[in-house]
């Protein structure tokens, strides 16, 4: 999975609908993988502006979160 960049995933200033929708897409194809899942950001996202460090999606904390609470069960 590639772009997991704030900014990109989820969209910068996306409604809570869309955002819902964006992890439920992020959450299926990390389900989808059948051996290992490789995923990559770069923290930058272009803007009109240039580029932009906004750092990585918060769908990867709140996975690395979970993942976490899941180790300590």
């Amino acid at each position: 999975m590639v772009g997991l960049d704030l900014g990109s995933l989820p969209w910068r200033n996306e409604q809570p609908a869309a955002r819902r929708e964006s992890r439920r897409l992020f959450y299926v194809g990390l389900t989808r993988a059948r051996d290992e899942v490789h995923m990559l950001y770069s923290g930058f996202v272009d803007t009109p502006r240039g580029p932009m460090n906004w750092g990585r999606s918060p769908f990867l904390d709140e996975l690395e979160a979970r993942m976490e609470a899941a180790e300590g069960e």
